[in-house]
């Protein structure tokens, strides 16, 4: 009896501390944030932002009800919201609202929410509803929209900045320069601009003007169409210690198709006979830019690289009345993994990987620090020559070259900071700016890696490395922690060595479908042996 009492006492004061526990849960906030850079607990530098407030700023969370009972990441979001009330000394205040009830009126549209359609399976059958996960801050007469939100892992940066700009008043401004745009053109970079929209303006800058004092950071996009007058304009805004990014390739492959179908996707006959989408390269003049290049220590080598780690190009394949798509590896669009990417460069080191678009390798002169943030796996090779840039053609051409030994690996973007010296000796020397201690400069051998093909291709890590690119040299190191703090996407790296790939295959057959099962078999019989060994102790040799 007494070991009963003890043993009722014992659950009955585990059932008292368990309903305190969930009690207090529901006054005061607290969650265990268990991933490896403490990624779902706010940072010191979002802490910093919220306290800096002098007004109460207002944060609304509109999300389906939908969303809440079948994404279990939804609560992960909720979590950060009561994380910022939590340390802002009350100035953030936060709401989590369902639009479908809410109680003030205003329609989740009119706020510039993105509805989204979700599919539900409830008693066997499907239906398709229109939802929102979008948060809407406000500041004084001032607010910011998000328009949609998914990723926990992402949401803090996103909030972050967009508190830091609307306390400040400030919008930070991106410049984009490019050779092939022509004034006022913008449509090569819509992605951009609706990646970065929300927290960054965007502003298309035409050829021959000087650079505007306001933006923070350049981007330049291919140098073949600029002048020498705007190659001073980079120069002079280098030398002026504000960040720039230049992008430029060796080789140009233009795209046409006189069936007016997909701009990107090659129609073939059965026997491989090309039917549209005729690839034609041709070699970029020298342009303004890279004339210049070996003054900041850095040079474009004048080839196009060819990777077997590639990106995939569909194609259509015409057999008689019938079409098959299919995904063809094509080595002129290069994938950069993981082990391709700078683990110790805040630009990369979170990255699962970065596509590059007929690319050229960049090289590091001797006698100048710099970092290599890209690089080809050691299955690539540079093309000198003109190229054989045909989807069809380009992966036969490329495994024969490697087979006879002509493989490397190449370097395809690299970061210069500190100490630069302008590249020109002008006669007015009284305004020119000759040399900067604060230089930030990033070369990538690919002039298209920032255009609308990521949203073609489906490269979502190019909007996450366009982002971290901006921010590295922008110089905002509150933020660029917040951006190194998101967490790592883990899915995989495709295994492209064959002998590799299928010794993984087989090591996982091996495990799953014998070790295992295996395991389970010797546990069960050890168990059956020790308690028949028991049995006859207790009960002796009768059993």
């Amino acid at each position: 009896m007494e070991k009963k009492t003890k043993a009722r006492l014992i659950l009955f004061f585990a059932s008292v501390i368990a309903v305190l526990l969930i009690a207090n849960s529901l006054v005061f906030h607290f969650r265990a944030d268990l991933t490896e850079n403490k990624a779902y607990t706010l940072a010191d530098e979002s802490v910093n932002i919220a306290r800096s407030l002098k007004e109460p700023l207002y944060i609304n969370y509109y999300v389906s009800t939908i969303l809440t009972e079948q994404i279990p990441q939804i609560q992960n979001l909720v979590d950060l919201l009561h994380e910022y009330s939590r340390s802002s000394n009350g100035m953030v205040r936060a709401k989590v609202i369902d639009p479908e009830k809410n109680e003030t009126g205003v329609k989740a549209e009119s706020l510039g929410l993105q509805a989204q359609q979700y599919q539900v399976v409830k008693e066997n059958q499907m239906s398709t509803n229109l939802v929102y996960s979008g948060v809407q801050i406000q500041y004084l007469n001032r607010s910011q929209v998000i328009p949609l939100v998914t990723d926990p892992g992402n949401f803090e940066y996103e909030l972050s900045s967009a508190i830091k700009n609307l306390s400040t008043n400030r919008k930070p401004i991106l410049g984009i320069l490019s050779g092939k745009t022509s004034s006022g053109e913008d449509a090569t970079y819509n992605t951009i601009r609706q990646v970065l929209g929300q927290n960054i303006e965007l502003r298309i800058l035409n050829k021959g003007e000087i650079i505007p004092a306001d933006i923070q950071v350049l981007f330049v996009f291919d140098d073949s169409g600029l002048s020498e007058n705007d190659a001073r304009n980079v120069d002079q805004f280098i030398m002026s210690g504000k960040g720039v990014l230049l992008g430029l390739d060796s080789w140009s492959v233009e795209v046409s198709n006189p069936y007016g179908n997909n701009p990107f996707m090659p129609l073939y006959t059965g026997g491989g006979q090309a039917v549209a989408n005729i690839f034609k390269a041709k070699r970029n003049p020298e342009g303004a830019i890279k004339k210049i290049l070996p003054t900041y220590g850095l040079e474009l080598e004048p080839g196009i690289v060819f990777d077997m780690e590639s990106a995939a190009i569909p194609v259509l394949q015409i057999m008689g009345q019938n079409s098959m798509r299919r995904d063809m590896a094509y080595p002129l669009w290069l994938r950069a993994g993981s082990r391709q990417l700078s683990q110790t460069s805040s630009v990369t080191k979170n990255l699962s990987n970065v596509d590059l678009y007929w690319a050229s390798s960049v090289k590091l002169l001797q006698g100048f620090d710099g970092q290599v943030l890209i690089k080809t796996s050691s299955q690539s090779l540079n093309q000198l020559e003109q190229p054989s840039v045909d989807p069809l053609q380009s992966a036969s051409f490329v495994q024969s070259q490697l087979a006879s030994g002509g493989q490397n690996s190449y370097n395809l973007a690299i970061a210069r900071l500190g100490e630069l010296r302008s590249a020109f000796e002008p006669e007015n020397r009284s305004t020119w700016i000759f040399s900067t201690a604060k230089g930030r400069l990033v070369l990538v051998g690919d002039a298209d890696f920032g255009s609308d093909l990521i949203a073609y291709t489906q490269s979502e890590s190019n909007i996450t490395f366009i982002r971290n690119l901006y921010e590295y040299l922008a110089g905002d190191e509150s933020i660029m922690k917040l951006r190194n703090r998101i967490v790592v996407d883990a899915k995989l790296d495709l295994i492209a060595d064959k002998s590799h790939k299928d010794a993984v295959i087989f090591l996982a057959w091996l495990v799953n479908t014998v070790l295992i099962p295996l395991a389970v078999v010797v546990f069960g019989l050890v168990r059956l042996a020790m308690r028949r060994k028991k049995s006859k102790q207790v009960f002796g040799e009768k059993l």
